[in-house]
């Protein structure tokens, strides 16, 4: 379910595209990204944190980022089983009804 009232269509047809990515088009952007971003995005997940006092051990920051999106991913669990218990009650797939969220 997407609402189409969102959803802009763009003309870009004369934009200049490469397989290589935005970093063969805009020498900034290769400049910005490969020069700075990335090294530090690298020595930031390669390194690790040092030991808290408050966690008790080393904490790598890649470990955040699995919690924090696997808790995201969590959240909506329950939203989408309600649905499929509300469609599999009423047989709503059968009549080719969907539920909008205020239903």
């Amino acid at each position: 379910w997407f609402p189409a009232k969102f959803v802009e269509l763009l003309d870009e047809r004369s934009k200049q595209y490469t397989c290589a990515g935005d970093d063969a088009v805009s020498e900034a952007v290769t400049d910005l990204v490969r020069g700075t971003l990335c090294p530090a995005i690298k020595a930031v997940l390669e390194h690790g944190m040092k030991r808290p006092t408050f966690l008790g051990g080393p904490c790598h920051p890649w470990l955040f980022i699995e919690e924090a999106s696997t808790r995201e991913v969590e959240k909506d669990f329950n939203s989408v089983y309600s649905r499929l218990v509300l469609c599999k009650t009423y047989r709503l797939d059968e009549d080719g009804k969907v539920l909008t969220p205020e239903e």
